[in-house]
């Protein structure tokens, strides 16, 4: 039996029907949830950028505000919903191993130039790595990661989402395995052959997996909870950050044995992977429509129907194909574009790339007495702090406010780990009474708060803002081909800084190249302020209209 709700007209009570226009029928199941906001009028200018539906009952909290503007949580979006969670659940969990790779190859050089370097290791002597040798070996898996991207791209477009994403841990495995043995060199040029070309081909399948990972992920979950699953892969990359801390601070656990460990990550990932589906909507544009509807079943569950899913699937994909790359000469994408630029060139320039993979060494310089271990805590656990806060705030406050005081503490760490620079310098050292390193030693906890300090300060805002902007900034018909340009753009920038942080020091002294760093961050707070727009709770055209002189010609690309 329906229930059948209309509006009373004369009788003086407050009702529920009295809110609801005359005219307004909505049919409900008995034991449906009844609210307010399922049975209001609304126009399509009310949904968000997302084009999300999303349903609450509690109407109060919408009176006198549009709905935008008190969008639900992410909690809230994900405990609402009736669809089937599980199953998205574990394949977006596996989907996210290559993300804990790949901060596991960020990561890797922290512990590994420890023993390259002669910190604590049983290698000869002539196989120890100069300063030259350390940046290149440092810079190799960003510079690599910049050609893996387009590559896991194409092979994800042409032979499915789920084989480019099982094929990423080739070069994974091929690249631990030759770190793994590379020890095992009887010459010094052998050893260092083999350990550049695991690295190098570590790196291209970081390249890689940012590339696929996330793009399998979105098209396995509905709009709806996709903002929930898409943080698995940040969440991921941290996790393995912290991972590779976690074994460099088990004794004699050198870098060869981490390699080994990857190895089996990769080998159990590839396994996972092989039992769980290609994404519907891949399958819907090769014409298989039928496997498309079973998969999407299994995915959402029998307690939702899918045919509106899918009938938006079949539309999207027979849209008349255009020449995205003209669009990008329209000022609604360029201008965007060029923030989004801006916003991840500070990001990679601004420090992480040279406190991430050389902690060990920077806490081993300061004169701490276990670095392997201090480094978990250091770049570790704060890393994780970091990023439930930006989950938070994120969903709370906004993107602008977060990323402004993530900037902050970036600026005040790195400055405070250029003046312990300065003050532990080695002019200051009397040598003739001792000759231990560094100098005034009373100083050395500076660097390990700054450490931290940068940590909880990149994480809770700069990793991953940036990333929710270019979702919002860019349209969908050209938002792969414009993450495409910022990846690209991104590891080329992290490449740069791994590959001349080294020989910067050398040239202008540590402490003037980390006031430096910390000069980029400055100029990112000022660009933040002045010119990126806030974009929690405003809808597409709000959006669009930002970046457009007339807002009355700009098309509606969602």
């Amino acid at each position: 039996m329906d229930l059948l709700m209309e509006e009373e007209v004369g009788t003086g009570e407050s009702s529920l029907e009295e809110k609801v226009p005359a005219q307004r029928r909505v049919s409900f199941k008995p034991g449906d949830p009844v609210s307010l906001r399922e049975v209001a009028p609304r126009s399509d200018a009310d949904d968000d950028r997302t084009g999300d539906h999303e349903t609450t009952d509690d109407p109060g909290k919408y009176r006198g505000r549009s709905r935008s503007e008190v969008a639900p949580t992410v909690l809230e979006r994900f405990l609402v919903t009736r669809e089937r969670k599980w199953s998205v659940t574990v394949a977006s969990l596996v989907a996210a191993i290559p993300a804990f790779l790949l901060g596991l190859t960020l990561g890797y050089p922290s512990n590994a130039l420890l023993d390259l370097t002669g910190e604590a290791t049983e290698l000869p002597p002539e196989f120890f790595f100069s300063t030259a040798a350390l940046s290149l070996f440092t810079s190799l898996a960003p510079l690599c990661a910049i050609f893996g991207g387009p590559v896991g791209g194409w092979i994800s477009d042409h032979w499915g989402r789920k084989c480019g994403l099982m094929f990423c841990g080739v070069p994974y495995l091929i690249g631990y395995l030759m770190l793994s043995y590379a020890h095992y060199s009887a010459t010094a040029t052998v050893f260092n052959a083999v350990l550049f070309s695991g690295r190098a081909l570590a790196g291209f399948g970081m390249g890689w997996a940012s590339a696929v990972s996330p793009v399998y992920t979105g098209e396995l979950c509905s709009a709806k909870l996709r903002g929930v699953y898409v943080n698995f892969f940040p969440v991921f990359l941290t996790t393995g950050i912290l991972f590779n801390f976690v074994l460099g601070a088990i004794d004699n656990f050198r870098y060869y044995d981490t390699s080994l460990v990857a190895v089996g990550i990769v080998a159990l990932f590839e396994v996972l992977m092989f039992w769980l589906p290609e994404t519907p909507r891949w399958l819907m544009a090769q014409g298989y429509a039928e496997r498309a509807e079973h998969v999407l079943l299994w995915l959402r569950g029998k307690k939702i129907g899918i045919d509106k899913e899918l009938e938006d699937m079949k539309k999207s994909l027979s849209k008349k194909k255009t020449n995205v790359w003209k669009v990008f000469r329209q000022r609604r994408v360029f201008q965007p574009l060029v923030y989004l630029l801006i916003l991840f060139f500070v990001q990679q320039m601004g420090g992480v790339n040279g406190i991430t993979p050389f902690a060990g060494l920077i806490l081993s310089d300061a004169g701490l007495s276990n670095p392997r271990t201090t480094s978990i805590y250091a770049v570790g656990l704060s890393g994780f702090v970091g990023l439930a806060v930006s989950i938070v705030l994120v969903d709370l406050i906004g993107r602008k406010t977060p990323l402004i005081i993530s900037e902050i503490g970036q600026f005040v760490a790195i400055v405070m780990l250029g003046i312990h620079a300065y003050i532990t310098r080695p002019s200051l050292c009397d040598f003739s009474t001792s000759d231990a390193m560094p100098c005034n030693p009373q100083f050395q906890y500076m660097a390990l708060v700054s450490i931290i300090g940068f940590a909880l300060s990149f994480t809770s805002g700069a990793n991953s803002v940036p990333y929710v902007l270019l979702a919002e900034f860019m349209p969908l018909s050209v938002r792969g081909k414009a993450s495409g340009i910022v990846a690209a753009m991104t590891w080329g920038c992290s490449a740069l800084f791994t590959g001349l942080y080294f020989e910067f020091r050398e040239w202008i002294t540590p402490w003037f190249t980390l006031w430096l760093v910390a000069l980029v961050n400055l100029i990112g707070v000022v660009f933040i302020v002045l010119i990126i727009p806030e974009t929690k709770g405003k809808k597409l055209e709000e959006l669009e209209n930002v970046f457009v002189k007339r807002p009355d010609t700009v098309e509606t690309v969602l």
